[in-house]
């Protein structure tokens, strides 16, 4: 029996690995590590503005990685109508794929709108673009969005992976829609961080600075802790989105005396992320917003105790005491009473932070992600006969 062939498209996918700063492109790689272990055929087709000619990457022996330059328009949208279709239906004669899997929608999709094509097609929704308009600034941004939105209305497949079933509940679904609730899948190199014995009230940061994700809420918190006796420390992994925000942040900072208690280090690859993971004791989020974040999942993989902000689908992530911690945006007094609960509490962190690893092995881990959609690819296949 010929082995199925999967053709993955992604926009966007930097060539270089260590370039890669989470979100979509870290889910799509580490779902290739589990199907690299599987009898299967996948070839990634990824559109990228940085290059001016085609280039190949063997991922492994039954995986390739193909780039391609994304055309001279100023618009995502124009390359990926005029410039797209025309090289995906290359890669589809060349390839003759069994299934055809989105990874990204949005005009992506303008890619599809020329091209009749007979194989299945499916989608990965990694969140709902128009609930997201409101967290964007600036009224280009805002349209862009809405665009957006509207093109996966439009174009979106019949056929969705949904990370959780509270992302699946924000859609409205026809009987005619096949669905699949499957999380992203976790590189197996965070679950080979060990869990520490000995916490050392360190706290970890990871993703962009914006106001969206509270960092500012974190800071009060540090102070508020000092002031009753219980210091911790703060190393933040990621880049200032706007200068008005790093301002803020840096005058708060100044201003609380906290700049030997909180360490930025910018954007760094992902073996120096590995390495701040593993010095950490726990992960903090305070978002507004959020979708699934998948820096949850890393640090659960990676033995972490997470303390997060109950928003959008991060109680599907969590269990409140018993793998992380869960608080209220309307009660951040909570979140500076569970840190006071943590500090110098070493058998309660190292509890939580052994239970977070384990719930993130039966979950996450490359390969049973990947024989999730594989499953999922396989029934589409079979109800098209």
């Amino acid at each position: 029996m010929a082995k199925m062939k999967v053709l993955l498209l992604l926009p966007g996918l930097p060539i270089h690995r260590n370039e890669i700063k989470g979100g979509v492109h870290s889910a799509v790689y580490n779902l290739l590590e589990g199907f690299a272990q599987k009898d299967i055929n996948v070839k990634v087709v990824s559109f990228n503005s940085d290059i001016h000619s085609s280039q190949t990457q063997q991922f492994s022996s039954n995986i390739e990685i193909c780039y391609e330059p994304e055309g001279k328009w100023s618009f995502h949208s124009l390359n990926y109508f005029f410039n797209g279709s025309r090289i995906l239906h290359r890669h589809l004669n060349m390839f003759q794929p069994d299934i055809i899997h989105f990874e990204e929608g949005n005009t992506f999709y303008f890619v599809d709108v020329f091209l009749k094509i007979k194989q299945p097609k499916l989608i990965t929704i990694h969140g709902n673009v128009l609930k997201e308009v409101a967290t964007k600034t600036g009224w280009k941004m805002k349209l862009t969005w809405i665009f957006n939105g509207l093109v996966n209305l439009l174009f979106q497949p019949k056929n969705i992976v949904f990370l959780s079933k509270i992302s699946q509940q924000q859609f409205n679904l026809s009987a005619s829609h096949q669905v699949a609730i499957i999380p992203n899948a976790i590189k197996s190199v965070f679950f080979q961080i060990p869990v520490k014995q000995q916490s050392e009230n360190k706290l970890l940061y990871i993703g962009i600075i914006n106001k969206r994700k509270n960092l500012l809420l974190a800071l009060e918190t540090l102070v508020a802790l000092r002031a009753k006796g219980y210091a911790y420390s703060l190393d933040v992994i990621g880049g200032f989105e706007l200068a008005d925000y790093e301002a803020l942040i840096t005058k708060f900072i100044h201003d609380n005396q906290l700049e030997n208690m909180v360490h930025f280090h910018g954007w760094v690859n992902q073996d120096e992320i590995i390495l701040h993971l593993a010095q950490a004791d726990m992960l903090i989020m305070t978002s507004y917003a959020e979708t699934l974040p998948m820096v949850i999942a890393e640090a659960k993989s990676a033995g972490k105790l997470v303390i997060s902000s109950s928003v959008g689908g991060i109680a599907t992530m969590i269990e409140d005491g018993v793998d992380g911690y869960l608080f209220d945006l309307n009660d951040t007094k909570k979140l500076t009473d569970t840190l006071i609960q943590l500090h110098n509490n070493h058998p309660l962190v190292n509890r939580i932070s052994k239970a977070a690893k384990d719930a993130a092995m039966l979950k996450c881990s490359s390969g049973s992600v990947a024989n999730q959609t594989i499953t999922f690819y396989q029934q589409l296949l079979q109800s098209k006969q």
